[in-house]
């Protein structure tokens, strides 16, 4: 088995292509002993790991604890089951270089030296897990899943298996061909759901090298071994002129009384060349295996933090369903429609806690004022307590946000035909590299064709039939477009004004007053002289002059109170 560090390293990678040959018998001094890695089904093994790089400006330390299951062991080969991460530490060095200035190589614009070893995510660090089958020589017949490390580290999970010799040996070697690969990964970009369809791979670019791990036994007592490992990774300058170098040492323990690795103390360089540049980053790697009673009280203080975690989840569960109290609700209800900021923002920030059972017509009215803030912060904090309280606020914001791209939406159902109006400005959306995304139309073509910008994707301009269109839904807003357009324009109505919904159905609406700044969830009970009678989502009765409704509520009232014409072809 190569050594962990020839493993896949992310955007550089080590690919072992030769066997791994052990040497031939030792001839020298020391104790020759019969190397074997033995699990117990079900006895779970930890380790606490330690790894500092010492870079040009920081020491940077990955700390944290891992763990293997055996889930099966069959004629010494066993079936293992890995979680764990480390956690990554950085603390910068005195004598480093004052912020801003930058060092005579690297790139320019971030005040860092040139790192080669830090291009794409590591999964080791953080949370992974990894399915491995290991032999009792160590070597790994296959994994699922990785835990990359930095710095050219390897995999975590296999980073405390070495490779063991058939036979009792002093002293034996592991030599490796080995291939660096970089690139071929899909560039960074925005954190789009889906991969962008104008990304392309890029070019990847390999290199033949060679590795070789030599151990000798330096000493065998009370059940364990001490074994004295040094490594040697070089490869040959790449196409770009890069080339890379690995040499190391350090004492590895074998418990030969459980058959587990017990500690590793090694210390390595990492040296990346390109060009007339060399950086060399110092690596100190440590490892050493949980006692029982360790891995025990780590179980019971993992028991404990989840507990604790659980309760305190439950009770502000408990503290945000619970309903206000009369007094408490008048006092935020004050706050909100005075012109303290500052109360504004705390009585925003305590009903965003809340999770109402249901809606709450008068904080739900007191909130929409703050939508328009002239200070931003403050009306997205009026955005996200309105979403807690009003579930149709939240339906129509987040379908809005959703509309401004660049993820892609689900279909609206709502075809664009050919006789179906469109301006040029409409917001709609686009079937392309088979998803339908957000759209904005900024030409319509004589031969029905429709040429539209993809929202959040930068200019990109495409042409579609309109096959390949359809209307956005009616709470989707049209600021490109007239109010006279959007009602030509195909968009279907909203269901509060659908034509085939019950009449007391359609009384229940969303009313506004004349300044357009007011609105309240309502149900038409009637008209009393120059004021109309609202039923609140509450169940409370309100009544408005009918002057200080919108234009559009006051032709709503005018058409439920006039009467219907007397049908002169009606059967008596």
């Amino acid at each position: 088995m190569p050594s962990p560090s020839s493993f896949c390293r992310g955007i550089l990678s080590i690919v072992c292509v030769g066997l791994c040959v052990a040497a031939s018998a030792v001839h020298a001094q020391g104790p020759a002993a019969k190397l074997a890695y033995r699990w117990e089904t079900g006895r779970e093994v930890a380790y606490e790991v330690v790894i500092t790089a010492d870079e040009a400006e920081s020491v940077e330390e990955l700390k944290g604890v891992v763990y293997y299951q055996p889930m099966s062991v069959n004629e010494g080969v066993a079936k293992l089951s890995f979680r764990g991460g480390l956690s990554k530490f950085t603390r910068a060095k005195p004598e480093a270089r004052p912020r801003g200035i930058r060092p005579p190589f690297g790139p320019q614009g971030f005040g860092a030296p040139f790192d080669p070893f830090q291009r794409s995510p590591f999964t080791g660090l953080g949370h992974a897990t990894n399915e491995i089958t290991l032999t009792a020589q160590g070597e790994v017949q296959s994994m699922k899943g990785n835990s990359q490390l930095p710095h050219l580290l390897g995999n975590l999970s296999l980073l405390v298996f070495e490779s063991l010799p058939e036979e009792a040996r002093a002293e034996w070697s592991v030599k490796n061909g080995v291939t660096i690969s970089q690139g071929g990964g899909r560039q960074a970009g925005p954190p789009f759901f889906r991969p962008s369809p104008f990304d392309r791979p890029a070019e990847e670019s390999s290199t033949a090298g060679s590795e070789s791990t030599d151990y000798k036994i330096v000493e065998s007592a009370e059940g364990k071994v001490v074994v004295s490992k040094t490594y040697k990774l070089t490869s040959p300058p790449d196409a770009d002129g890069e080339s890379h170098e690995i040499s190391g040492s350090g004492k590895w323990t074998f418990n030969t009384a459980v058959g587990l690795p017990e500690t590793l103390d090694f210390k390595q360089d990492v040296t990346s060349k390109t060009g007339n540049v060399t950086v060399t980053v110092p690596l100190t790697i440590k490892y050493r295996r949980l006692t029982d009673d360790e891995l025990t009280k780590l179980k019971e203080e993992a028991d404990r933090r989840l507990a604790e975690m659980q309760a305190k989840a439950a009770a502000e569960k408990a503290e945000a369903e619970a309903p206000l109290e009369p007094a408490a609700k008048r006092a935020l209800l004050a706050d909100l429609a005075g012109n303290d900021q500052a109360k504004q923002r705390a009585a925003l920030s305590q009903l965003e806690k809340k999770s109402p059972q249901e809606t709450d017509a008068e904080i739900v009215a007191a909130i929409r004022p703050l939508l328009t803030a002239d200070d931003r912060s403050l009306a997205n904090l009026a955005e996200r307590a309105l979403s807690k309280w009003s579930p149709d606020f939240k339906k129509k914001n987040d379908l809005n946000k959703a509309y401004k791209g660049p993820a892609f939406v689900q279909a609206s159902e709502l075809p664009v035909a050919a006789d179906t109006t469109l301006f040029v400005g409409q917001i709609l959306i686009g079937h392309d590299t088979g998803a339908w995304y957000p759209a904005e139309i900024v030409a319509l073509n004589a031969d029905g064709t429709v040429d539209v910008t993809f929202r959040g994707w930068g200019n990109r301009k495409s042409t579609l039939p309109r096959s390949r269109l359809q209307l956005a839904p009616p709470e989707v807003e049209q600021p490109n477009l007239k109010t006279e357009q959007v009602a030509a324009a195909g968009q279907p109505a909203p269901l509060e004004e659908n034509p085939f919904a019950t009449p007391d159905e359609k009384a229940s609406r969303t009313w506004t007053d004349v300044s357009g700044r007011f609105k309240i969830e309502g149900k038409y009970l009637g008209k009393v002289g120059d004021s109309v009678r609202l039923l609140r989502a509450d169940g409370k009765e309100l009544t408005v002059p009918l002057a200080k409704l919108s234009a559009a509520d006051q032709k709503f009232v005018a058409a439920r109170e006039t009467p219907e014409p007397e049908n002169p072809f009606a059967v008596p």
